[in-house]
Parts: structure tokens; sequence; C-alpha cells
């Protein structure tokens, strides 16, 4: 577990260093919903009085999502307190793109006023991303300043003292789409490439069938892939094979790859694996790769 910005961005997520939560609550939107983590840490914090509740309810497929959604402003100025740069990923717990325009807007202001951080925001509805992205681009600098202002005044003077300084897209945002098979990656990914972004990035977790970047149109546009099986209770199958042919397909892309586990339940290598598929010294070789965006390996921001 990482303990860097204090308990609240606490994570054991390997590709970030801390988490940010500025949201509660979603809806499920496609079978790569079907496990979420999220929704079942939900469900243990949703009774009276407790920070999720209204958010999840048992049914008797287990815990759902109702579809509200909550906007936890006592979090939105975490990152303007951490003294050290870190890798964000934001609303961890969410999908930043299931709030209003003014959420987004708020969360969009204080990742510009937060440039030291690089943050990754990944949905799983991407053409909200492309409409809300794409609307602001000519009016970016006065909606996020009505964003700063209402965060509150200080913020919104940090913002007037700032703005001459900044740029869209945000050079320390990185915008992907999380997809969990060939249909998902396809429709996400396109949808992306399409989206004004300084870094873009697809997340196949849980990889729950085999995906072909290479017919994939845009997917030249990436900038880092993430990849890795489901864990956790009940875990679907991932074939290994599948997690190494996008390894192969990255390599011909020169995109950077991030293999993040091969999941509780790989298919493929099971005589080597002994725990739930996270441990790279029980992986291949050739999938054994973490690599990281140009943002997070000394590229310019």
């Amino acid at each position: 577990m990482k303990w860097l910005c204090g308990k609240e961005a606490m994570t054991a997520i390997e590709w970030t260093d801390v988490t940010w939560n500025p949201m509660r609550g979603c809806r499920r939107v496609s079978r790569g919903c079907e496990r979420c983590y999220a929704e079942r840490f939900a469900y243990r914090f949703s009774g009276p009085g407790q920070p999720n509740e209204g958010l999840v309810k048992k049914t008797s497929q287990g815990a759902r999502w109702t579809g509200e959604l909550q906007f936890v402003e006592s979090r939105l100025r975490l990152p303007l307190t951490w003294s050290k740069p870190q890798a964000v990923f934001v609303n961890s717990m969410s999908d930043v793109f299931y709030g209003t325009d003014a959420m987004i807007a708020c969360v969009f202001a204080i990742m510009a006023l937060s440039r030291k951080h690089t943050f990754c925001v990944l949905t799983k509805r991407p053409v909200r991303m492309a409409e809300f992205c794409g609307d602001i681009m000519a009016t970016w600098r006065p909606t996020l300043r009505t964003a700063a202002y209402a965060i509150g005044v200080d913020v919104g003077k940090r913002w007037d003292a700032e703005v001459a300084n900044l740029t869209y897209p945000l050079r320390n945002v990185e915008l992907g789409v999380s997809a969990e098979d060939q249909g998902t990656a396809s429709d996400r990914i396109e949808v992306l490439a399409n989206t004004p972004a300084a870094v873009r990035v697809v997340s196949l977790e849980p990889l729950l069938g085999p995906v072909d970047l290479g017919s994939v149109r845009g997917a030249s546009s990436l900038d880092w892939v993430i990849v890795g099986g489901e864990s956790g209770p009940g875990a679907r199958p991932c074939e290994v094979d599948w997690i190494k042919t996008v390894v192969r397909q990255t390599r011909t892309l020169h995109v950077p790859v991030f293999v993040k586990q091969l999941g509780s339940n790989p298919i493929g290598c099971a005589d080597s694996i002994r725990g739930k598929g996270a441990d790279m010294s029980e992986w291949p070789d050739d999938i054994a790769i973490r690599e990281f965006s140009s943002l997070r390996s000394g590229g310019d921001q």
C-alpha cells in the first residue's frame, strides 16, 4: 500500500502513486463492470451515516450501484496540498465522466492548478468525455475559472494568477478509456482518438477476451497501454496469450505497455502461478513488462 499523501489517497495500484476520489457513485455500462471492485468496496460502507449511503444496494445478484452520485467537495483540494509530485489516478472508485459538467470542470480546474502532478483519468464513457473536452476547447479558460471560484475564492485567485501559464489540453493529464474485449476496445479507442488530449491511454483490464489493437481505428494515437486480468473473488478467466498478443502489438505500435497482473484466474501458465497472478517473478519473460507513459518517464509537461 502507498501512503504518500495520507490515508485518503492510499492505493495498491502498481501504476500510480496515489488515488484521488472527488466523486462517489456510478452505474454499470458493460460486462467489464460486472465484478466491479469499487462497487463491492462501496457496499461495505453504505449503511446509514456511512460515506456511501444511498449509492449501493443489495440485490439477489449482489451489490449494485443505485445510480446516485455524490460530489465529495472536501476532497477536491487534496492535490493542491501534496508537496511532492505524484502520479494520480483520478476517481478510482467512480468515473469522472459520470458527473455533471460543473463537477467535471472542478476536477479539471484542480488538475490545471496542480501541474507538478500527473493525472490519469480513465472512463467507460468516452462519448461523454469527448463531448465535454471538445465543448470547452474554445472556452476552457472562463469555464475552468468559474469552476475554480466555485471551489473557493482562494482557488479562484490562484487561477487568475496562474492562467497565463496554462495551456489546453492540459499537459499533465492523461485521458484514457477502460475496455475489456474487442468490441469495447474498438468503440472506445476510436472515440478517444478524436478527443483533445495531451496523452491518450487505454486500460485493458479486466481483459475478458482477445483484443487486436492493429484492427482498431485510432490505436496509432495511443501513448500508453495498461493490461491485466481480473482479480478478486469469482474472477473470470484471462488467457495469458491474450496478454502476450497485446504486448506484441504495443511493440509494433511503439507504445509503452504496463502489464499490471495476470488476474486471479489465468489460463495458459497455471503451473507457474502460485498466488493471484500479481507476482511478476512467476510470469513468462515476454510479458514481465512495466513501462510508463512519457509523462511518467520524464517526458515534457
